[in-house]
């Protein structure tokens, strides 16, 4: 969490040492049996966050990196975690130029991910949908901007109970 405010706020040395320091206690033994009421956070884990502010720091390389390294070590049960790293490499990919690299890998998520319609997924859907615009007449790319369209459209989250008794609609 400190290397994600770090880097919120542009700092691109403090990130990276707080990354590295995170990395080190995930290397160390534990002292103790983790809580059951925690989720594990692992190397899988951190790369997906190193992702992000590498990402946010515009420091593509090393985010692209930390995306690769977060499907490789992310089982094709771990849906949602793939689906967010998939997603994120597609819209670094974009952002270095490898449009149909990026084509492929955002097919592929959306494969896996048809039933995921968290706010996350279709926040890193819309993104990967308005970087790709700019490149539809491309061939092939027209086709995941269609499939990026239908899901968004199949994505929209329905709306919670208590926003529908204040919004009660026409």
């Amino acid at each position: 969490m400190e290397a994600r405010a770090l880097a919120a706020l542009g700092q691109r040395f403090e990130c990276g040492r707080a990354l590295f320091s995170a990395e080190r206690t995930l290397d160390r033994e534990p002292s103790q049996a983790p809580s059951p009421w925690v989720s594990p956070f692992d190397h899988a884990s951190l790369a997906g966050e190193a992702s992000q502010c590498m990402e946010q720091l515009w420091q593509l390389d090393a985010a692209r990196r930390h995306s690769e390294r977060v499907i490789s070590l992310r089982s094709k049960g771990h849906v949602r975690s793939r689906a967010f790293s998939e997603l994120r490499l597609a819209n670094i990919l974009v952002s270095q130029g490898e449009i149909d690299h990026a084509c492929s890998i955002a097919a592929n998520a959306l494969a896996s991910t048809a039933q995921l319609s968290s706010d996350r997924v279709c926040q890193l859907l819309h993104s990967l949908h308005a970087k790709l615009l700019p490149h539809a007449a491309a061939p092939g790319v027209d086709e995941a901007v269609g499939a990026l369209s239908s899901a968004l459209r199949a994505r929209v989250p329905a709306p919670l109970p208590i926003d529908a008794a204040r919004n009660p609609g026409p």
